[in-house]
C-alpha cells in the first residue's frame, strides 16, 4: 500500500498583491493613530506587525478610560457604623474627633481621585439603610440603642439609578470614570460583497468615531436645622438620603431625556440626527395618531436599530391621551395604548421629568445607547454660616456627572405632542 500524499496548499497570491496589501494596511493603520492622536501606538504595531484589526484592537483598549475603584477597604462592622450624620456634624463643628473613620475613608478617597474635596467625600456604603435596634428595654432617644442591623450596602449611585427611570429603561451606567472619555465606536459599518474567483477583496474598512464624555457638576443645597442634626434617630440619615436621591435622580431623568441648558449635558432629544416624527418631519401631526406612533418606531426599525433596551418614555398626560385615542375611526373600539405600561409590543416608561405644557414628547429608542457617567463619590460641603441667623446648617451636594448618545439612529421621537 502506498502512502498518501498530502499536497500542502498553493498560495495563488502574486508578491506584488501582497506587497499591496501590507502597504494599504500600513498606510491606514497610520490615519487611525494619526486621527485618535496615537501614533506610537501605530508605529509600534508596524513594529510588531500587526494587522489592521489587531491595531484597532489595540486602539479600542488604549482609548477606553479605565475607572477608579470607589470602594474602601473597610470590615463590615465599619461600613455599618459609618454615620453620614456624624460625618455632617463633624465638618459643622470643625471636629473630626468623634469621626475619624468617616475622615479616613474620605481621605482614601480623595487619594483614589488625585483630587480634593469640596468638604468630604461619601463612600458607596454610606447610603446603607438602618434600623433601630429591637432588643428589650430599647428606647428611642437613647443613643446606645440606636444601632445599624440591617446592612444592604446601597450606593449612592445605584439608588439613585434605582429611583431614576434610567434604571427602567435599562440605560448603560459608567461608574468611576476619570477626565475626559473618549469611547470608540463604528460610525460606518463595513459592506461584504460577492467576488469572482480569483479576483481581490475590496477594501471595506469601517469608519469609527468617538462617543465623548466630560464630568458636568450636578449640584444641591438642602438646609436642615440644628436641632434636627443632633438627633440620634436614624431616620434623620435616611431622610437626607432619600431627598438627595429623589432630587438627583428627578434631574439627571431631565437632562438625560431634553437637557441641553446652561452648563447641562446634552440628553437624547438635543442629540443631532435622532428619528424625527414631528411638525418637520414624518407625520406633521401634533395631534398624535396610530400611525405616527407607527412610524416613530418605523424610523429606529429602517436605521437596523430595532435591538437593545428597546422602550418608549414619555410624560404620563401623553399616556392618558393616548389611551383615549382611537386606532382607526370612530367606528373602532380599539385604543392606541389599550394599557398603560405598553404599546406596539414595546414597554412603556411614565415620567413628569419628560418635555411637557405643550407640547410635550414621545421617545421611543434603544436605551442601552443612553449612556450616563459618573466621575467621582458624592462630595459634602457643610456650610454652617449662610443661615447662622436661623440656626440652620445648609448641605451642599456634588457629584460629577456626563450624559451621552452613542447612537443617534437607536431613537425616534415626535416632539410637538399637544394633549388637548
Amino acid at each position: 500500500m502506498s502512502a498518501e500524499v498530502v499536497q500542502e496548499p498553493v498560495n495563488t497570491r502574486q508578491p506584488e498583491d501582497q506587497l499591496k496589501e501590507y502597504r494599504n494596511q500600513s498606510s491606514q493603520i497610520l490615519e487611525l493613530g494619526k486621527r485618535h492622536d496615537e501614533y506610537d501606538l501605530a508605529f509600534r504595531a508596524l513594529q510588531e506587525e500587526k494587522s489592521l484589526a489587531e491595531f484597532q484592537a489595540m486602539l479600542l483598549e488604549k482609548k477606553t478610560s479605565k475607572p477608579i475603584d470607589f470602594s474602601v477597604d473597610a470590615s463590615p462592622k465599619e461600613k455599618r457604623n459609618y454615620s453620614l450624620v456624624r460625618a455632617i456634624q463633624a465638618a459643622d463643628a470643625k471636629d473630626w474627633s468623634k469621626a475619624g473613620f468617616e475622615l479616613e475613608v474620605s481621605k482614601e478617597l480623595a487619594k483614589k481621585q488625585s483630587r480634593q474635596p469640596k468638604g468630604f467625600f461619601v463612600p458607596d456604603f454610606g447610603w446603607q439603610t438602618r434600623t433601630v435596634s429591637t432588643a428589650a428595654g430599647a428606647t428611642f432617644g437613647a443613643g446606645s440603642n440606636i444601632v445599624p442591623e440591617d446592612y444592604r450596602g446601597d450606593r449612592f449611585i445605584d439608588a439613585l439609578i434605582s429611583t431614576s427611570i434610567l434604571g427602567q429603561v435599562g440605560a448603560t451606567v459608567l461608574n468611576g470614570l476619570q477626565g475626559n472619555v473618549a469611547i470608540p465606536k463604528i460610525s460606518t459599518s463595513t459592506a461584504a460583497a460577492f467576488i469572482a474567483e480569483g479576483g481581490s477583496v475590496g477594501n471595506n474598512e469601517p469608519d469609527f468615531a468617538q462617543v465623548t464624555m466630560t464630568p458636568k457638576l450636578l449640584a444641591n443645597k438642602v438646609a436642615v436645622t440644628r436641632e434636627l442634626m443632633i438627633q440620634s434617630d436614624p431616620s434623620v440619615e435616611q431622610l437626607i438620603r432619600n431627598n438627595m436621591v429623589r432630587i438627583f435622580a428627578a434631574k439627571i431623568d431631565n437632562v438625560a431625556l431634553k437637557g441641553g441648558g446652561s452648563n447641562e449635558p446634552t440628553g437624547i432629544l438635543g442629540t443631532s440626527g435622532i428619528g424625527d416624527v414631528s411638525s418637520g418631519g414624518t407625520s406633521g401631526n401634533a395631534n398624535l395618531t396610530y400611525g405616527n406612533v407607527v412610524d416613530i418606531m418605523t424610523e429606529v426599525s429602517q436605521d437596523n436599530a430595532l435591538l437593545g433596551n428597546l422602550r418608549w418614555v414619555t410624560h404620563p398626560a401623553v399616556v392618558g391621551k393616548l389611551m383615549q385615542t382611537l386606532v382607526a375611526s370612530s367606528t373602532d373600539s380599539r385604543m392606541v395604548m389599550p394599557t398603560p405600561d405598553s404599546m406596539l409590543g414595546y414597554p412603556v416608561v411614565q415620567t413628569t421629568q419628560a418635555p411637557s405644557s405643550s407640547p410635550y414628547s414621545l421617545i421611543f429608542g434603544n436605551f442601552a445607547d443612553l449612556y450616563v457617567g459618573f466621575f467621582s463619590a458624592l462630595d459634602v460641603l457643610v456650610d454652617p454660616y449662610g443661615s447662622a441667623g436661623t440656626a440652620t446648617t445648609n448641605l451642599y451636594f456634588y457629584q460629577d456627572c456626563d450624559i451621552a448618545v452613542a447612537h443617534a439612529e437607536s431613537f425616534a421621537a415626535a416632539q410637538d405632542v399637544t394633549v388637548a
